[in-house]
């Protein structure tokens, strides 16, 4: 049942006359301002009932069909889809969420040393649950590492800026002790929201450099980066869930599933041939790496600085 409309014909909102149901100034429906619950809920039910369609629309495009959403999108059809930062927002919500309440299993980081030491930080294939979690480096203290970098002839010590790295995460070690290593995390996942916003731009501009500047916009190279990276986050979910269960690693899985959705969205959305697409998706993929392993890097270093 539709709310009753007011008797006097000034919108409320505007000021302006109204003479049917919606102001023609400002779009307001012209109703009874007080409502009952029988109503607000009415509202909020239809609103959800609203959205759920939107959603499980946007979600079965975004999945299945590579790049359609953002050619929608460029095309001017966008009334059926959530609007893609509105789903960005809320998928990553999602995934920052479970990637803070899920337990660190195989991703804690390891140091390892060789004959000739160096900063080698990679990821530990079969790791043991956070609480059992191994130290972040081989040293009980600061002055221990120290001591052992004095020892070796100067072209075999560490770089400063690794040494000085390597002060920090000693410092977290000897603080936390064998939880180090998920305090770390835990300050890397509360920067990456941030640095994300900053990744989407870069990644449209790698698309600007390989595609026509005379055909496309900057914002639908943007359009393009929101829902790529929201088929991201949708996979990152799915794979967090399935290696907290399985308690493995689908770390290769998960890029080879990445870079066919690039291709499929690249061919479908800027429409090159398969050729020219793969060719265009593998640069784009490294050079986005770079670009990435530079951000984390400098992410890592900023979580170390600010302590």
């Amino acid at each position: 049942m539709q709310h009753p409309l007011r008797k006097e014909k000034i919108c409320l909102n505007c000021g302006h006359r109204v003479e049917e149901r919606y102001c023609p100034h400002c779009g307001q429906e012209n109703v009874e301002p007080r409502e009952r619950f029988s109503e607000l809920a009415g509202h909020f039910i239809a609103d959800l009932l609203h959205f759920d369609t939107q959603f499980f629309s946007t979600i079965r495009y975004l999945l299945f069909k590579p790049g359609y959403l953002t050619l929608e999108y460029i095309r001017g059809r966008r009334k059926a889809y959530l609007h893609p930062i509105r789903m960005y927002l809320f998928i990553s919500l999602v995934y920052f969420f479970l990637a803070s309440v899920i337990p660190l299993r195989h991703s804690h980081i390891i140091i390892e040393m060789n004959k000739n030491p160096q900063f080698t930080v990679e990821m530990n294939k079969n790791s043991q649950p956070a609480n059992q979690a191994k130290m972040l480096l081989p040293y009980a203290t600061i002055r221990q590492y120290d001591s052992i970098q004095e020892s070796l002839p100067s072209k075999n010590r560490d770089p400063r800026i690794i040494q000085l790295m390597t002060h920090r995460l000693l410092a977290l070690q000897m603080q936390y002790g064998n939880h180090a290593a998920d305090v770390l995390r835990e300050k890397i996942l509360h920067h990456i929201p941030q640095v994300m916003f900053f990744l989407l731009p870069l990644f449209a501009l790698l698309l600007e450099l390989h595609f026509s500047k005379k055909k496309y916009y900057f914002s639908d190279h943007i359009i393009f980066s929101l829902h790529f990276h929201i088929f991201y986050f949708l996979l990152a979910v799915v794979a967090l869930l399935l290696e907290s269960l399985l308690n493995t690693d689908l770390f290769m899985l998960m890029s080879l599933l990445l870079w066919i959705y690039l291709i499929l969205a690249l061919r479908r959305v800027y429409q090159n041939s398969w050729f020219k697409t793969i060719l265009k998706s593998i640069s784009i993929g490294f050079l986005y790496t770079i670009v990435i392993s530079m951000v984390m890097a400098g992410l890592l270093a900023w979580a170390l600085a600010i302590g």
